[in-house]
């Protein structure tokens, strides 16, 4: 992912980055622009729900992929890449898990929507509860 929209945000470091270098990548000024853009509308398009996030999952998803759990992992990877308090791109499952099950449940209070995450099918089960 080396653009958003028109904003060129670099390339994504490498495994082998430093800390400081993916904290570098994070906090440059076009990659805070993609972040906080994620979920607004893209110009130009008349669908509004056509955000940049969704071309994200359209890119990396093929269309009989895009149910609730692989949409879910997408944004939370998208998220995690961006988030500055992660400074590694090397990304646990379990921590992939965790976002995704939080995105969900802050999803569930914030939208009242009427999905579920599959934790059977992810292979996590929430203890929290």
């Amino acid at each position: 992912m080396n653009v958003v929209g028109k904003t060129f945000i670099r390339t994504y470091p490498d495994h082998k980055a430093t800390s400081s270098e993916v904290l570098e990548w994070k906090m440059s000024k076009n990659v805070k622009w993609a972040c906080e853009n994620l979920w607004n509308k893209v110009k130009n398009v008349d669908n509004p729900s056509d955000t940049y996030i969704s071309h994200i999952i359209q890119e990396v998803l093929k269309t009989n992929e895009r149910i609730t759990n692989n949409c879910l992992f997408v944004i939370s990877i998208v998220e995690l890449m961006f988030d500055p308090e992660i400074q590694t791109t090397v990304l646990s499952g379990e921590l992939i898990i965790k976002r995704m099950i939080d995105w969900d449940k802050q999803q569930k209070k914030t939208l009242n929507k009427n999905y579920e995450l599959d934790e059977n099918e992810i292979g996590y089960k929430d203890t929290d509860n």
